[in-house]
Order: C-alpha cells, then sequence, then structure tokens
C-alpha cells in the first residue's frame, strides 16, 4: 500500500480502497477498471497513468519514487512552480507565496488550507505531489531563504567553510541563527 499512495491523487484512504477492491474483484485488466474503486475519477485516472500497471495490481516501484522525488516543495516554489499544482492558478499561487513570506514555512501540508482559496479538498487532490522537507546540506541560498531563514547567506557561507551539517541542530552554531525560528522548523530539516 505504501506505494500506491505515493501515486498522484491517491492517499492512504484510496490506496486502501484499491487494495479492497482488488481483494474481493481479482486482478484490473485496464488503467480505466481503477474507475470502479470508489473515489477514483477519470482525471485521476490519466494522473496516475503513467505511474501504474495493471495485471497484478501492482505499482511500478521505481516510477512511483521518482514522481515522489520530483514533488513541489511548497516552503521553498516560486509562484510559477505551484502552478503546477492542480487546482492552483496565479493568483492562487502568488498568495501561497504571500502567506509563507508573512507567516513562515508551512509546518503540516494541511496549513495550506489557511491560504485563502484553497480548502481541505484541494489541499487532498495533490497532497502526494507536494513536500515540506528541506535538505540543509543541498538548499542553496534562495531555498534558504525562501524557507524562512533571514541569514541564508551566513548559512552556506558557513557550509562552504567547516562542511555538511551532521544534524539540524548545527545550524545553531551559525552565526546570527535565530533559534525560535530553528526550534519551530527543525522537524523539516534534514
Amino acid at each position: 500500500m505504501t506505494d500506491l499512495d505515493r501515486l498522484p491523487g491517491v492517499g492512504p484512504a484510496t490506496a486502501k480502497s484499491i487494495i479492497a477492491y482488488r481483494s474481493q474483484n481479482g486482478a484490473f485488466r485496464t488503467i480505466n477498471d481503477l474507475q470502479k474503486v470508489r473515489g477514483i475519477g477519470p482525471k485521476t485516472v490519466e494522473k496516475i497513468g503513467p505511474y501504474a500497471h495493471v495485471g497484478d495490481g501492482s505499482v511500478e516501484r521505481s516510477k512511483a519514487i521518482e514522481y515522489k522525488q520530483s514533488s513541489i516543495n511548497i516552503n521553498t516554489a516560486k509562484a510559477k512552480a505551484l502552478k503546477q499544482l492542480p487546482s492552483i492558478g496565479k493568483v492562487t499561487a502568488a498568495r501561497i507565496v504571500a502567506y509563507r513570506e508573512m507567516h513562515g514555512p508551512f509546518l503540516r501540508i494541511d496549513d495550506l488550507a489557511r491560504v485563502k482559496g484553497i480548502g481541505p479538498k484541494t489541499v487532498a487532490n495533490f497532497r502526494n505531489q507536494i513536500s515540506l522537507e528541506l535538505d540543509i546540506n543541498k538548499a542553496n541560498q534562495g531555498d534558504l531563504s525562501a524557507f524562512g531563514f533571514s541569514n541564508a547567506q551566513q548559512i552556506t557561507q558557513y557550509r562552504k567553510n567547516k562542511g555538511s551539517f551532521r544534524n539540524p541542530e548545527a545550524l545553531f552554531k551559525v552565526p546570527g541563527a535565530d533559534e525560535d525560528f530553528l526550534n519551530r522548523v527543525k522537524p523539516l530539516l534534514r
């Protein structure tokens, strides 16, 4: 099931429904047969088609993982990238960026529902296409700034001089580190 819920538009509940349907009715013969599962319509089938195959009902693991890795980080993405998400247009993408700049990074995916024009259903539609985490050893100065680090330049310089951070707590050694901010976002750092 963990591979199924990595597919676009398929969360844990839908993954369970797919498995239950397959257990009762046997393997899916075509990708379109997935529409027989409650909660899956033509648009979802279109989204997951490139990532799944039928027969034994399994997911092509490498493609599902590749999809997950190419997700959009809502804490660092610019408005143009955010427009790639379903139901997100120019105005809503700009609102996401503005909200993030005003309130800091999103700590949970469900926090997106606080942005005007985004409700829980919209969040559910692209839950598998977004991420929140930031790799502190790979992030560039722009990513760090977008994530909310006001001392992004010092972080990248410190990393350049001292080497990779062993853990998020190592950021406390960077001159000008904001301890309150770091404690708040530490769960999102890797």
